[in-house]
């Protein structure tokens, strides 16, 4: 890999979560996002409780953020040949929050226990983490994204990125803990060898721009909403994001996954070869032709004969008939049918490029 000075970790900005919060109406290149509920605030006591960073949810008891968010590093300019990531911080240090602009009040999920490769503690390449939550996130608080494991990451292909990130390339006015989004965006350099000349590691690919301090963590999603990369770090002034490719960490989610299947019980997702959940069947509908009624027997009458002077009320069928030899529906029935330019400028603007 060599020496790569450039790579600036997107380290979690300094952050306070506070009792209150006024959410601003923009954020750095993108739109203030309600939507993106998976995308999730961690809370990060690295060195202090006032870190922040960014995290995905991609099955309802796992994280998936960047490695630097709950391990410590290097401050300032990353060199991909020597800088390390220190231990793994307890996960009573860790938890995480999809409010828009999460408080003190907001509801925070714990983290039971963190996971990274084992392969290298190198930061470049390989700064990804899954966290396993002690309870599962309900389903209506937030329904996870799908990783995606292929096809690798291709130069040009459109993603929207998420995160809690700055506001503003200027960190003295920038607000942080906002969770906002920007669909605008395609990838500069594809996962893969040739890539790492401008990222450091065949494991990333380059994006275009829009990442802050504090998106750290946060995914990169594909045409379809599937994570396919985690925000590692990127140059000064919002520009050139380096993202950790998913497809070349399938072993690390799975492991995940299934930890997560063994020691919490929790159901493995179908991305980790579980079930597909249950798909439920409508009622059966009678397709029997109606019976002719053959009317009372002979000599009797079939019952009372009515009052001509009494009024008479005609009741709403409870069923819908049609033609003889057609199906007979009941009526509720009927309602379950109905850049690749970026050249010398993005090679300058790499030379000083830090964790987010």
């Amino acid at each position: 890999m060599g020496s790569f000075p450039a790579l600036a970790a997107l380290a979690c900005s300094g952050g306070s979560v506070s009792e209150t919060g006024v959410a601003s109406a923009k954020v750095e290149g993108g739109e203030v996002d309600a939507e993106s509920k998976q995308v999730f605030r961690v809370l990060a006591r690295v060195t202090g409780f006032n870190e922040l960073c960014s995290a995905t949810l991609i099955s309802p008891q796992l994280m998936l953020t960047a490695r630097h968010c709950v391990a410590p590093t290097p401050e300032g300019n990353v060199n991909c040949a020597t800088d390390r990531f220190g231990p793994t911080v307890a996960p009573s240090e860790l938890k995480f929050s999809n409010d828009v602009e999460p408080t003190l009040a907001s509801r925070w999920f714990d983290a039971h226990s963190v996971l990274v490769s084992s392969d290298s503690d190198l930061t470049c390449g390989y700064d990804i983490a899954v966290v396993l939550l002690t309870e599962p996130v309900p389903e209506f608080v937030a329904v996870p994204a799908e990783p995606r494991f292929s096809p690798m990451i291709q130069s040009g292909e459109t993603y929207s990125a998420v995160g809690y990130g700055g506001s503003d390339p200027d960190e003295n006015v920038a607000q942080y803990g906002i969770r906002h989004s920007r669909s605008d965006l395609s990838g500069a350099c594809g996962q893969s060898n040739q890539c790492a000349d401008n990222t450091g590691a065949s494991q990333e690919f380059l994006g275009s721009e829009g990442a802050c301090k504090g998106d750290s963590g946060g995914p990169a999603l594909d045409a379809n909403g599937q994570v396919i990369g985690v925000l590692s770090r990127g140059a000064e002034g919002c520009e050139s994001p380096i993202y950790v490719g998913v497809p070349a960490f399938e072993a690390l989610l799975v492991a995940a996954a299934e930890q997560a299947n063994r020691t919490l019980g929790a159901p493995l997702p179908v991305w980790a070869g579980g079930e597909p959940p249950p798909v439920a069947s409508a009622p059966a509908v009678s397709t029997e032709t109606p019976e002719e009624d053959a009317g009372p027997p002979e000599g009797e009458t079939g019952g009372t004969t009515p009052d001509p002077s009494e009024p008479t009320t005609t009741l709403a069928s409870e069923t819908c008939s049609v033609s003889p030899g057609t199906t007979r529906v009941h009526a509720p029935l009927m309602a379950l049918f109905g850049l690749v330019a970026l050249g010398i400028r993005l090679r300058r603007s790499l030379r000083h490029a830090r964790l987010l």
